[in-house]
C-alpha cells in the first residue's frame, strides 16, 4: 500500500534530475552563445580592418593612378605646346626663307632684266648708226652722183661748145661768105645752144631729183630715228612694267610666305589637378554585451506524504469491503496478487 510514495519519490527524483540536466544545458548554452557572440564580434572586428585596409588600397590605387594619367596628360600637353611652337618657330624660319630667296629671285630677275635692257638698247644704238650709216651712205653716193652728173653735164657742154666751135671753124674754113654762111654759122651755134640748154635742164632736173631724194633720205631718216625713238622709249617702258611686275611678284610671295606662318601658340587650358579621395567613415562593431544568465528550472514534484495518506485512505476504504471480499471468496492474498 505504500507504492504511491515510492512512486513519488521516485518521479521526483527523475524531475529533479531532468530539472539539473535542462539547467546544466542552459548554462552550457548560455556559455556558448556568449562565446560565440564574442566569436562573431571578433570575427566582424576583424572582417572591419581588412574592408578598411582594402578600401584604403583601393582608394591609394586610384589616387597613384588619377596621379599617373594627370602626369601622362601633363606630359602630352607639354609635348603637344612643344610640337606647336616648333611647327610655329619652322613656319617663321620658311617664310623668312622664302622672303630671302624671293629677294634674290627679285635680284636675279633686274639682272637679267638689265641685261635684256642693255642688250636691246644697243640693238637699237646699232640701229641707229646702222640708219645714220645708211644716210651717210646714201647722201654721199648721191653727192658722188651729183658731182658726176654736173662733171658730166660740164663734159657734155663742153663738147657741145668744142663741136659748135669745129663746126664754126669748118664753116669758116670753108671761105663762104655772106649771108648763107653767118646763117650757117648762127645756126650751128645755135643749136650748139640749145644742146647745151637741154644737157643744163637735164642736169638740173636730175639735181632737183637728186634734191628729192636727199629730201626722201632725211625724211627716212628721220622716220627712222622716230621709230628707233619710239622703240627705245616702249622697250624703256616695258622695263619699267616688268620690274614692277618683279617688284610686284616679290610683294605677293612675300605675302603669301607671311601668310603661311602659323598663329603664335598659346598655352593649352590647364589640366586639374588630382584631388585626394575622400575617406570613408566606418562604425565601430558594436560590441556584445552578456545576456542574462538563464532561470533555473525548479522540478515539479510531488509530496510522498501525501501520497502515502492517499495510499492510507485507499487501505482504509478496501478494509470496509473486506467483507464483500471475503463473500465473494476471496482473500487478501489473491487481491494482493490481483494488484
Amino acid at each position: 500500500m505504500i507504492f504511491g510514495w515510492f512512486q513519488a519519490n521516485e518521479q521526483n527524483r527523475q524531475r529533479e534530475k531532468a530539472a539539473d540536466n535542462q539547467n546544466d544545458y542552459n548554462e552550457d548554452m548560455w556559455d556558448f552563445n556568449n562565446d560565440e557572440a564574442k566569436r562573431v564580434y571578433k570575427f566582424k572586428k576583424q572582417g572591419l580592418e581588412i574592408t578598411k585596409r582594402n578600401n584604403e588600397r583601393n582608394t591609394q590605387f586610384q589616387e597613384a593612378m588619377s596621379i599617373q594619367q594627370y602626369d601622362s596628360a601633363m606630359a602630352m600637353r607639354n609635348y603637344q605646346e612643344t610640337e606647336k611652337f616648333n611647327a610655329w618657330s619652322a613656319s617663321i624660319s620658311q617664310a623668312a626663307e622664302q622672303v630671302s630667296f624671293n629677294a634674290m629671285a627679285t635680284k636675279t630677275a633686274d639682272t637679267q632684266q638689265d641685261r635684256a635692257l642693255t642688250e636691246q638698247l644697243t640693238g637699237l644704238m646699232f640701229d641707229e648708226k646702222q640708219t645714220l650709216q645708211d644716210f651717210g651712205m646714201a647722201t654721199m653716193g648721191l653727192s658722188l652722183k651729183r658731182k658726176s652728173e654736173r662733171a658730166q653735164g660740164a663734159t657734155n657742154v663742153q663738147q657741145q661748145r668744142v663741136a659748135a666751135l669745129k663746126a664754126k671753124g669748118t664753116q669758116q674754113s670753108r671761105g663762104s661768105l655772106g649771108r648763107s654762111s653767118t646763117k650757117a654759122v648762127i645756126g650751128l651755134m645755135a643749136e650748139s645752144g640749145a644742146r647745151q640748154s637741154d644737157i643744163v635742164q637735164q642736169m638740173l632736173f636730175n639735181e632737183q631729183g637728186m634734191d628729192l631724194d636727199v629730201t626722201k633720205l632725211r625724211e627716212q631718216l628721220f622716220l627712222d630715228r622716230a621709230m628707233i625713238q619710239a622703240t627705245e622709249e616702249n622697250i624703256i617702258f616695258n622695263d619699267k612694267a616688268v620690274r614692277a611686275k618683279f617688284l610686284q611678284d616679290q610683294v605677293q610671295a612675300d605675302m603669301n610666305a607671311m601668310a603661311n606662318i602659323m598663329t603664335k601658340p598659346t598655352a593649352l587650358p590647364p589640366i586639374p589637378k588630382p584631388l585626394a579621395l575622400p575617406r570613408p567613415e566606418y562604425q565601430d562593431i558594436l560590441k556584445p554585451k552578456e545576456p542574462p544568465k538563464p532561470g533555473e528550472v525548479v522540478a515539479q514534484t510531488t509530496n510522498p506524504w501525501l501520497a502515502l495518506a492517499g495510499d492510507v485512505v485507499n487501505i482504509a476504504t478496501a478494509a470496509t469491503g473486506a467483507g464483500a471480499f471475503s463473500a465473494a471468496g476471496m482473500n487478501w492474498g489473491q487481491f494482493f496478487a490481483g494488484l
